[in-house]
């Protein structure tokens, strides 16, 4: 499995066990959601253990919090994908319109 999106090596990365103790998910359970609804894409060591990084961790809490609430797991993983993506997009902007400004300048 190959990870689409390069984590920064100098964020911190969490095995798949801190991962569950900080959230409380069941190992089982997020890796049947990586699998299922792809929300989470963690690094994966050359032995092939998972990586997860800080965003990972607050998707997930997210998510957790979305299924207290009554919303279904479909559902809150397109929820947190939609944002991680319109954040990603938010974040590309708000660069290249910095890049605009300097040039400007």
């Amino acid at each position: 499995m190959t990870n689409r999106h390069p984590h920064d090596p100098s964020q911190p990365t969490y095995p798949i066990r801190t991962v569950c103790a900080l959230t409380g998910l069941n190992p089982i359970t997020l890796r049947a959601w990586e699998r299922r609804y792809g929300f989470i894409e963690p690094t994966r060591t050359p032995g092939g253990h998972r990586l997860y990084t800080q965003e990972h961790v607050d998707r997930i809490t997210r998510t957790l919090s979305m299924l207290a609430s009554g919303m279904p797991i479909g559902a809150a993983a397109r929820a947190v994908r939609r944002s991680a993506a319109s954040a990603a997009r938010t974040e590309v902007w708000g660069a290249l319109g910095s890049q605009g400004i300097a040039a400007i300048k």
